[in-house]
């Protein structure tokens, strides 16, 4: 019914290394309510788990007005470390994109990260 909602882990019940890819656009980002939210953090390695060996995971339109471009590679960084991740990379949307308006609206980035 209308306003009835469940919690729980959406990806638990999901196989490790089942899936080639992962995409999410613009859903992760509501994770990140306060400084040191780690819900985000949590999820991307919950996808990492989930992915093949040589999987990629896109994670996409974060709001990132207050963190800087080093300090958002540090963050994920730091999030993944201990995995088995051979790279993690942060696009500027707008460059990478080009001039869509939702892209405009504020200083957003994706997160790419590959497993190894």
């Amino acid at each position: 019914s209308l306003g009835a909602y469940c919690a729980g882990n959406g990806t638990a019940f999901l196989p490790s290394n089942s899936f080639d890819v992962v995409f999410s656009f613009a859903t992760v980002t509501y994770l990140l309510t306060t400084v040191g939210d780690t819900r985000a953090c949590l999820l991307l390695r919950d996808f990492v788990r989930i992915l093949r060996p040589k999987g990629s995971i896109y994670v996409g339109w974060f709001m990132g007005r207050t963190i800087c471009l080093a300090g958002r590679q540090a963050l994920w960084e730091s999030c993944l470390r201990g995995l088995p991740v051979s790279s993690v990379e942060i696009w500027d949307e707008a460059q990478k994109f080009g001039p869509f308006p939702v892209f405009k609206q504020s200083s957003t980035y994706s997160v790419v990260v590959h497993k190894a």
